[in-house]
């Protein structure tokens, strides 16, 4: 783990800004996703894609568990389904995965689902805000999609080993929802959030966001390696990639730290606060 302190993150999120492009960090936090399940997953093993978009991560995710393994994918805009799935059988790897054409969330039900047709990774139960640019490049179909809690989905003794989270801004419902499947089975968790920006979206606060992973029994960590904590909710240049680790996985946690360290050497960064 990095050394927490204020110095230490203002120089860290300070280099990031100054070494690499919004753009740029974004790939580089896909990228650091895969190395994260790429070292975690092992043949046999479960893995659960929310927000599987076109499969970026279903695809090695699903190599990376085998044949004997199982990749749970999770995708209700039909803008991507189809590409989903052809993509799934052209990488030969559709039979170890199940295909949920659902939105995840905390109750079941239904919801107005917005697509963005030119911009598919920013569909979601929620609109985003968007600049002039890409309204111009967009078109938004509102949906209406079912809503499933993982629990409801897996209520027994599925072993789920990694769950990969990028449901633009309803992580946070999506976690809730699968609680018991979290307590039971206390997989890698690695995920994107807004923060403040989605919290306000999805309707939730700080304080039940942290209260989650403190009651689950979850350390949280930024793509940086550092903690997250109350203190950088409403903190600027923050990663919008995090990490939850069970509290109890010493050597899971040091492995991730590792993996945190090899790709940020890959894209330039310093890796300790040395």
């Amino acid at each position: 783990m990095r050394r927490d302190t204020a110095d230490a993150r203002v120089r860290a999120y300070r280099e990031l800004l100054a070494t690499i492009t919004p753009a740029q960090a974004g790939e580089m936090y896909e990228l650091l996703t895969t190395d994260l399940y790429t070292a975690a997953l092992k043949p046999g093993d479960t893995a659960l894609d929310g927000g599987a978009n076109v499969g970026r991560h279903a695809i090695p995710m699903a190599q990376a568990v085998g044949p004997a393994g199982r990749v749970h994918a999770f995708e209700p805009s039909p803008a991507v389904l189809h590409i989903l799935k052809n993509r799934l059988e052209q990488a030969e790897v559709a039979a170890r995965v199940t295909v949920h054409e659902v939105a995840l969330g905390a109750v079941d039900g239904t919801a107005m689902f917005s697509v963005f047709h030119g911009a598919t990774g920013m569909s979601g139960l929620q609109r985003r805000d968007m600049d002039e640019a890409l309204k111009a490049k967009v078109e938004i179909e509102d949906i209406t999609v079912p809503i499933r809690p993982l629990d409801h989905i897996f209520p027994d003794t599925t072993a789920v080993r990694f769950i990969k989270l990028d449901l633009e801004g309803g992580e946070y419902h999506a976690m809730l929802g699968g609680r018991a499947l979290i307590r039971r089975q206390r997989p890698l968790m690695v995920f994107e959030n807004g923060r403040g920006h989605s919290a306000k979206d999805y309707n939730y606060t700080q304080e039940e966001f942290f209260d989650l992973f403190r009651a689950l029994g979850y350390d949280l960590f930024d793509a940086l390696g550092f903690p997250f904590t109350p203190g950088q909710w409403s903190m600027g240049s923050v990663p919008w990639q995090y990490i939850a680790i069970p509290e109890e996985a010493a050597a899971e946690r040091a492995e991730v730290f590792g993996v945190i360290a090899a790709r940020l050497r890959a894209n330039g960064l310093r890796a300790t606060d040395e």
